[in-house]
């Protein structure tokens, strides 16, 4: 910098009086004297924090080249005073730009930080490791990591401080994990709406900065956390839009793909339905707010400014379901290295034993150990249609805890979704039916509605849904009778999630064209009086005894080869290890019983595909038959749920734990019962003769359960459907 600039600079920032001196060539005048003198360092930052707020050039370098000497001076000097401005700051319009000094690189694209950043970062890549850990322990005991009390706003702020300067420093390498450890130690989420609110949007930025140089242990133990505080974010289906922060949710979802990264078994496992149906209320949203944005950009700039961070947040969004939705490995070259005998096989039935030695070169040894452990015989290969699964029989004393429970048949009869993607709808449907009569507020098991699912629950995939070809082609759903199918696949999850916000209504229609958009009953006033008021997942065959011993019944997803639907009969199913079977996918079912058959334990799942198919609509599927996805080509392996343990054919149980009702149900039920008692009363009076009966007042009529008081108005609309679809 030349020596008029410099004066100027000086004079403007009154260092000449500061440094007492009268003439001031350069900045190595400035580092000279500080180093005699390290006490004008603070004093010096101090005048330097008063001009962060200029617009001119040259003055905004000049800046930035002396407080970059006083850091070369003097690290924890230097770093000590900014610390302490930015813990005591208060006035909002400079403290926006005061974390140009300290948060190094937090977010790219901040034009604010443009050459702040650069230098910084420049700086501290010739520090040494052991410097930077000595900086990175500085901040530590500044941020007195022992005790978190949160209504002392001085603590909060220094700590958040100490977080926000300690961020560059984990980037080049220094541990972070103390301060995960002491997050997770303290709950501090858990304290996150009682920081005040010029603190919660630093405190997030910065733990979005150091998430991705964490560790995986301290990732799996924040994440249960993260998921938490973003439930408290994001809107669900009932919140008013306006009421979502866009940027704590961007911080957060950040922070979630990194920890994902980091330990995604336990992101998998923490990411359920109901979690991952808010991040679709969150990308539908901001779908909304780029269709508005995009007519008004060319005017507003802050505009400009929304859309972009609009587009990161549905970037991070796939970002985040691809971190936490394992799919199948791809294929390896060892599947394609089986002996000749085994191809040989293969090529006759599908499938074919493997000895240790195959199953180990095949399986990493993780996963060799797990399967060698628990299985009893031969493990099978199923490598049909570019996807190789791999089968075999557990050991029976590995399931010793199974005993017989439930009855088949409690849930109602078999019914048929003919050519429609809606197993979910129809599983998760029965479960409410059913739990409504175990509950006694019904008198018997009524069919709910599952053309009314697919039509509300996610209206955005209608339409949307597209199979591959064998040559990988993307085509759209026709039935064999040459119908357009506007239905798409689910979880019973789903379902349920949507009956527990909106109720569901009687299935009046069992043949519907998913093509129509508005089922006859979705009107029905007593639909909302069939909400739930929670469900729930059960992880283990143990708790799958313990529902139905107490009479409930399990919803679960299939893994759905073909021999599932084409063997009809009393036969076990087991899946994979079944002769010519190929991989269809997964199919959601009710379980009903689990009972021993011909020595082998199974379980009776209640499909949705008519009578005609496996036994009167009902398999037994093999609760001794372990499986686990080997290898998948590049165009199938999304179609398949990859796991590093081993998995049974039946996974993702759940159950309804209770329906909500009000007075009118228990009403309507003892009804029911009263008007069956005098309908039989009036049998019997037909044998009395008239001059010995009584003279009685006509019974009040009262309304049936099964017989809704719109079923007029349903009936009408059911024959002008029938008369524009017929």
């Amino acid at each position: 910098m030349s020596n008029p600039e410099m004066n100027k600079l000086l004079n403007n920032l009154e260092l000449k009086k500061l440094l007492g001196k009268s003439e001031v060539i350069s900045i190595c005048d400035i580092e000279l004297i500080c180093k005699h003198q390290p006490e004008l360092i603070s004093k010096i930052i101090d005048v330097l924090v008063e001009y962060l707020n200029t617009e001119k050039p040259v003055e905004c370098d000049a800046v930035q080249e002396v407080f970059m000497a006083m850091v070369h001076v003097d690290k924890e000097a230097s770093l000590t005073a900014m610390l302490n401005h930015l813990a005591n700051f208060k006035v909002p319009d400079l403290k926006n730009k005061l974390p140009i000094f300290i948060e190094l690189a937090l977010y790219k694209s901040n034009l604010t930080k443009r050459r702040i950043s650069d230098v910084l970062e420049k700086s501290l890549q010739k520090e040494s490791e052991a410097d930077l850990q000595r900086l990175a322990q500085y901040f530590e005991t500044k941020a007195g990591l022992d005790t978190f009390d949160v209504s002392d706003a001085h603590y909060v702020d220094r700590f958040i401080s100490c977080l926000l300067m300690a961020v560059p420093f984990f980037a080049r390498g220094a541990p972070s994990s103390k301060y995960f450890e002491f997050m997770n130690r303290h709950h501090i989420l858990h304290h996150f709406d009682k920081l005040t609110e010029h603190r919660k949007l630093d405190f997030l930025k910065s733990l979005a900065e150091m998430s991705s140089d964490t560790t995986a242990q301290a990732a799996g133990q924040m994440l249960p956390s993260i998921i938490e505080l973003l439930k408290k974010c994001i809107p669900d289906t009932k919140m008013e839009r306006e009421s979502m922060n866009i940027s704590y949710i961007e911080c957060l979802l950040y922070v979630l793909h990194h920890l994902a990264i980091k330990a995604p078994a336990a992101a998998t496992d923490f990411c359920n339905e109901e979690f991952m149906l808010r991040l679709d209320c969150v990308r539908s949203i901001t779908r909304a707010r780029l269709k508005k944005l995009d007519t008004t950009l060319a005017k507003d700039d802050k505009k400009v400014k929304s859309l972009c961070l609009l587009t990161g947040l549905i970037y991070f969004f796939y970002l985040l379901r691809d971190s936490t939705c394992p799919i199948a490995p791809i294929r390896s070259d060892a599947l394609e290295s089986v002996s000749k005998d085994c191809k040989l096989n293969l090529d006759d039935t599908g499938i074919c034993d493997l000895t240790d030695k195959q199953v180990q070169s095949i399986l990493d040894y993780s996963k060799y150990h797990q399967v060698s452990r628990n299985k009893n015989g031969a493990c099978v290969l199923n490598d049909n249609d570019d996807i190789a699964m791999l089968g075999w029989q557990m050991k029976k004393s590995d399931l010793s805890f199974l005993e017989t429970a439930g009855e088949q048949g409690r849930s109602g009869e078999v019914r048929d979704q003919l050519f429609h993607l809606l197993c979910w709808a129809y599983a998760g449907s029965d479960l409410v039916s059913y739990q409504r009569l175990l509950q006694k507020w019904e008198r018997k098991t009524l069919p709910l509605c599952p053309w009314y699912l697919c039509a509300f629950c996610e209206p955005e995939k209608l339409g949307e849904e597209e199979i591959l070809d064998r040559n990988g082609e993307k085509k759209i759903l026709v039935d064999r009778h040459g119908r357009v199918h506007h239905c798409y696949g689910g979880t019973i999850e789903k379902a349920l999630c949507h009956v527990q916000s909106h109720g569901i209504p009687r299935d009046v229609v069992t043949n519907f064209l998913c093509t129509d958009y508005h089922p006859p009953s979705a009107d029905e006033p007593d639909m909302e009086r069939r909400k739930i008021k929670g469900f729930r997942k059960i992880n283990t065959w143990k708790d799958v005894v313990e529902a139905l011993q107490k009479q409930q019944i399990v919803g679960a997803d299939l893994l759905n080869y073909s021999q599932l639907m084409m063997t009809s009969g009393k036969y076990i199913y087991k899946g994979p290890m079944s002769r010519m079977s190929v991989y269809v996918g997964y199919h959601a079912v009710v379980i009903e019983q689990i009972k021993k058959m011909n020595g082998e334990w199974v379980a009776v799942c209640k499909m949705s595909n008519g009578t005609l198919v496996a036994d009167y609509g009902y398999a037994y599927v093999s609760i001794e038959v372990q499986y686990m996805p080997v290898g998948a080509s590049d165009l199938k392996r999304k179609r398949i749920r990859g796991s590093d343990h081993p998995m049974h054919l039946l996974t993702n149980f759940i159950i309804v734990d209770m329906v909500e009702a009000d007075e009118n149900d228990r009403k309507d039920a003892e009804s029911e019962e009263s008007e069956e008692k005098d309908s039989e009363s009036e049998e019997e009076e037909d044998y009395i003769p008239k001059a010995k009966r009584g003279l009685t007042k006509d019974p009040k009529p009262k309304r049936s359960r099964t017989e809704d008081p719109t079923m007029v108005s349903i009936k009408v609309a059911i024959s002008l459907h029938r008369l524009l679809h017929d």
